[in-house]
């Protein structure tokens, strides 16, 4: 007779709930956090980008457990390798600005401003 009530894969697959449950917090706290700065600089753009991709897929991971039918978890699957795909292109986005010298400028608008201003286009 088994003393403990749950399996090791009963655990991990709840730990791994708790664990995408926790980014999912972090990346909507810091997505918003990064709304209300108001976007100024390329780099929070391109920053709410990344944490876009990042929540779509953790959320789609944490609904993924409460599903029952196959139609519905295919959605979320889609959805999931949507997030999982794009989280590629907003790194190689937000690296623009990050790997940017702070010394060079380009032309933005009106005048020279830092090159961490400026999108990468």
């Amino acid at each position: 007779m088994n003393s403990f009530p749950f399996t090791l894969t009963e655990l991990l697959a709840a730990a791994n709930v708790a664990m995408a449950s926790i980014m999912v917090i972090l990346a909507f706290s810091l997505l918003g956090y990064t709304f209300h700065l108001q976007l100024p600089v390329a780099g929070r753009a391109m920053y709410a980008i990344l944490l876009t991709c990042v929540m779509a897929t953790y959320s789609s991971d944490v609904a993924l457990n409460r599903v029952l039918d196959v139609a519905s978890t295919e959605a979320w699957l889609r959805f999931q390798w949507l997030g999982i795909a794009m989280v590629p292109a907003g790194y190689y986005l937000f690296s623009w600005p990050c790997c940017a010298p702070p010394t060079t400028a380009c032309r933005c608008g009106a005048g020279l401003r830092p090159r961490s201003c400026c999108s990468p286009w």
